[in-house]
This record gives structure tokens, C-alpha cells and sequence, in this order.
């Protein structure tokens, strides 16, 4: 019988190089741990969020109307159009909101947080978030429109009802002054 050599690298470790492993493999849980911990923080957000700061906000609107400038230039004229009407209403519906950009559309923040997102495409103009539990709430029709997950499409071929639009705006700014969101 022919006695078997075991090679340096086969089952058996030398101690040296399972505490290197040993070490390594606790570093990399510290890293997760941390990550994890760094995670929630960044998810967590304070209770009663504040209004950014009076001279934040112009900044934010400064850069916010300049990108709401930049999408319209890009939409074709019908649409770009039907969309300015929309947010004419949007502007009578909540006098105190601010025009912003968010999620690459046009947005209304009041108070420091979004209000309502509108977005105009190929075929349809786009508010979010607008879903049934809300128009029920409020007892707003809007069977006669296509809904999806949080938004409700208005087709270009038949412009929106402006009263159907800010009575869905002040829904909204209810729900956010309520703080239901």
C-alpha cells in the first residue's frame, strides 16, 4: 500500500492562516452591522418634519422652476399646452404653493412637503398621487378616467376638467396638512 501525502493546502490549515480567516470574516460582519446601523438612520425621519429655512426654499424653488423649464421645453406643444393649464389650476387650488421638481416632473410643495406631481406624456397628462381611496374620501368622481397605481391619466385628446383638478389638488393638501400621508 502506498502511503498518501497530504499537500500544504489540502484539509488541514495552519493556525496562522485560520485566525487571518477568522479575522477577516469578523471584520466583514462589523462592516454589515454597520451598514445596517447606517441604513436605518438614513431611513428614519423625524416626526414633525420642519420647513427647510426661508432662504433654502428660494433655492430649492430657483433650481426647482428652472428644471420645470427645462422638462416643458421638452414636451411636444400639445401637451406641453394641456400640462400648463393643469398647473395653472394646480397654482389657484393651493395659492401658497411652491412649483418644485421631484422624481424628474414637475411637483407643488406646500409647507415643505410635496403636495402633487404632474407629468405630461405621449398620449395623457399624469397627477400623483391620486389613487381611489382618496376620491372616495373626498367624493370625487374620477370613473370616468383611466387609474393606475397612484395616478390618475387624463388623455390628451380630451383635456381634464379644470374644477375636477383642483378639487382632487385640495384633496391632496388636506391629506398633507392632516399629516396622513
Amino acid at each position: 500500500m502506498a502511503a498518501t501525502t497530504r499537500s500544504p493546502r489540502s484539509k488541514a490549515t495552519s493556525p496562522t492562516r485560520s485566525k487571518a480567516k477568522a479575522k477577516a470574516k469578523a471584520k466583514t460582519k462589523t462592516k454589515a452591522a454597520d451598514k445596517v446601523k447606517a441604513n436605518s438612520r438614513a431611513k428614519t425621519k423625524p416626526v414633525g418634519r420642519k420647513a427647510a429655512p426661508a432662504a433654502a426654499r428660494g433655492k430649492q424653488a430657483d433650481l426647482g422652476a428652472e428644471a420645470v423649464r427645462a422638462y416643458l421645453a421638452r414636451l411636444p406643444t400639445a401637451t406641453r399646452a394641456a400640462l400648463d393649464r393643469v398647473r395653472g389650476a394646480i397654482r389657484a387650488a393651493a395659492p401658497g404653493a411652491v412649483e418644485a421638481f421631484s422624481y424628474g416632473i414637475p411637483a407643488f410643495r406646500f409647507e415643505g412637503r410635496i403636495v402633487i406631481w404632474c407629468a405630461g406624456w405621449k398620449n395623457h397628462l399624469s397627477l400623483y398621487p391620486i389613487n381611489d381611496e382618496l376620491a372616495r374620501a373626498h367624493r370625487i368622481d374620477i370613473s370616468g378616467y383611466k387609474t393606475a397605481r397612484g395616478t390618475i391619466q387624463f388623455p390628451l385628446s380630451a383635456p381634464p376638467p379644470l374644477a375636477l383638478v383642483k378639487r382632487l389638488v385640495k384633496a391632496r393638501l388636506a391629506v398633507v396638512r392632516a399629516g396622513t400621508l
